[in-house]
């Protein structure tokens, strides 16, 4: 009587081969979204130097990380270094100091460029000298990664900012 009313439960390689179910979309944030990155591009646009881009990134308000960061942390070192290091994000340290690189992260850097002959300050003449550029310009809340919203503001400003540097090299 009970032949063919087993239960068929799923094997664990079924379950690895379907699809994760799709989250719903948020139309609002979408625009929101897409609205942010057009005031991102306009801005870029309208910026024709270093010192205009410090200001204009610091008046930025659009940008979802500025209203949760105490400083925005955009460049350092020389504007006419021939080599820029772009980092990823400011961390706690450099959120409080409003640079690009803080704390250990700094002093760890600069132990790696001077290995190959780079030196992240002007202060010695032997290495050739480093600029440094963020490019998340605020730190994401609790050092998390940045959110593809995020990123997307973040790439306008930043292809500005290596305009206006105009490196060699990026590392």
């Amino acid at each position: 009587d009970l032949v063919g009313t087993e239960e068929v439960r799923p094997t664990p390689k079924a379950k690895l081969l379907q699809p994760p179910p799709q989250p719903a979309i948020n139309w609002k944030t979408v625009a929101a979204g897409a609205e942010g990155v057009t005031a991102a591009e306009a801005l870029a646009a309208s910026i024709t130097s270093l010192p205009a881009y410090q200001e204009a990134i610091n008046a930025f308000e659009a940008h979802p990380l500025k209203k949760t960061a105490s400083r925005a942390c955009i460049y350092s070192g020389s504007e006419h270094a021939r080599v820029l290091l772009l980092c990823d994000k400011p961390r706690n340290d450099e959120d409080r100091a409003g640079e690009v690189l803080a704390g250990n992260n700094l002093v760890l850097t600069e132990r790696m460029l001077a290995a190959i002959g780079l030196q992240a300050m002007e202060s010695r003449e032997t290495a050739e000298a480093v600029s440094m550029a963020s490019f998340l310009h605020w730190r994401p809340p609790g050092n998390r990664a940045p959110t593809e919203l995020e990123a997307k503001m973040s790439v306008p400003l930043v292809r500005k900012l290596i305009a206006l540097l105009q490196p060699r090299l990026i590392l």
